[in-house]
């Protein structure tokens, strides 16, 4: 007689035709960089088959090879200052591609210039309320001034009575803790995250 084995239980594939969805942002949201070295941060969705692979490009054209899926990823943007475009797409476990979602982000690598030398009125009795007053500084590289770092002092060299940011303003007020002359110096920071340099004390 023939030996016949019992047959094996239905089996079931499940097609996948849907493509996968997906955001990009760069350097978790920012809106201005320094550097052409960023962190993307990719996200993905995949309702079947889930996602698998990720790639990115710089110019739509030339693509990078197929990373395995992940949350973030290092990334080079084109050198040169401006706007940069960087697009991701994604692939899920059936082979399916998704359309390209895209961020743009601004490549300032060029600090802001000095300030202008912080001003006071001289001599001031022991406790007043010292006010020093700057040029606004400039920023070529397109991000703009971001704010300053202020420092006040006794003497020159000194930042015992202040020392810290003060926003995107153009003066600053103090209560002072000294008798006789206070001296201050500044710097500016863009909002891409670039110091440039003090002004001399004054």
């Amino acid at each position: 007689s023939n030996n016949i084995s019992p047959w094996s239980p239905d089996g079931s594939v499940t097609v996948d035709t849907v493509p996968p969805t997906g955001t990009l942002s760069i350097n978790s949201g920012a809106n201005y960089v320094n550097s052409t070295s960023v962190t993307l941060n990719p996200s993905a969705t995949d309702d079947s088959s889930g996602v698998v692979a990720m790639q990115f490009t710089n110019d739509g054209v030339h693509w990078s090879d197929w990373l395995p899926y992940a949350t973030s990823a290092a990334w080079t943007l084109v050198s040169g200052e401006g706007t940069k475009l960087v697009s991701a797409r994604f692939k899920d476990g059936a082979g399916n591609v998704s359309s390209s979602p895209n961020r743009t982000i601004i490549l300032d690598i060029t600090p802001p210039g000095v300030p202008g030398n912080p001003a006071d009125s001289g001599l001031y009795t022991l406790n007043p309320s010292v006010t020093f007053n700057w040029t606004a500084a400039s920023d070529s590289g397109g991000s703009g001034v971001g704010g300053y770092t202020c420092q006040i002092g006794s003497a020159p060299g000194a930042f015992d009575v202040f020392n810290g940011s003060v926003g995107n303003v153009l003066s600053k007020t103090i209560a002072g803790s000294y008798g006789g002359r206070y001296y201050c110096r500044v710097k500016a920071t863009d909002r891409a995250g670039s110091a440039g340099p003090w002004t001399s004390w004054s």
